[in-house]
């Protein structure tokens, strides 16, 4: 069974997909909006940082 971690992955990585096949850019854009909306839900599931520069420098 999937996660919801992979669920949400899955799916904006499909949006991401059918952005790029869009034929036109309303369906582009709202292809890349429910991307964009998954990989949030992504983030905040696996707790990656918004910003990966900001905790690579942190790091350093």
């Amino acid at each position: 069974m999937e996660t919801n971690l992979q669920y949400y992955a899955r799916r904006a990585a499909e949006e991401l997909r059918a952005a790029a096949n869009a034929e036109s850019a309303e369906a582009q854009i709202r292809h890349r909006t429910l991307a964009e909306k998954y990989a949030v839900i992504v983030q905040e599931q696996a707790n990656i940082p918004a910003d990966l520069h900001t905790a690579e420098a942190a790091e350093d």
